[in-house]
């Protein structure tokens, strides 16, 4: 990988980051999906919680009658605690998931050989994979 890295010319690096707003609307403009809360790439939910949060916004919007700043609040009052949730998640996986160290790359490579083996994967990922977020019913 390294030998074919020295003559690569259409290389592309970028960094894994977060997206962390105090506030995901301002006046008539609201964020969903990576937008507002994008927990990243290492929490593989992107598409999942940006539907999530696609249809949250929708309900709210409907029950609010027009009153989009009443619709804004109650969507990021809703939707904020499950995504803080789930940044918090893949800012605790991001040490294991990207090791600093070849000993740490071993480790990781290690532990995650012995779980598939012993199919431990729900047993040490299970509270991340299970979310307690309820979408409501927006008829």
């Amino acid at each position: 990988m390294l030998a074919a890295l020295e003559g690569a010319t259409d290389l592309y690096f970028d960094r894994v980051s977060q997206i962390l707003l105090p506030q995901w609307s301002k006046g008539r403009i609201a964020l969903v999906g990576d937008a507002c809360a994008c927990p990243s790439l290492l929490a593989g939910e992107g598409s999942s919680m940006a539907m999530a949060e696609g249809y949250t916004l929708a309900g709210e919007l409907k029950a609010a009658g027009g009153d989009y700043a009443r619709a804004f609040a109650r969507y990021e009052q809703r939707l904020r605690p499950y995504v803080e949730r789930k940044q918090k998640g893949a800012r605790g996986f991001a040490g294991s998931f990207v090791p600093k160290t070849a000993l740490g790359l071993w480790g990781r490579n290690v532990a995650i050989e012995a779980m598939t083996r012993l199919g431990l994967t729900r047993l040490a990922f299970g509270a991340q994979l299970n979310d307690n977020f309820a979408l409501r019913n927006n008829r």
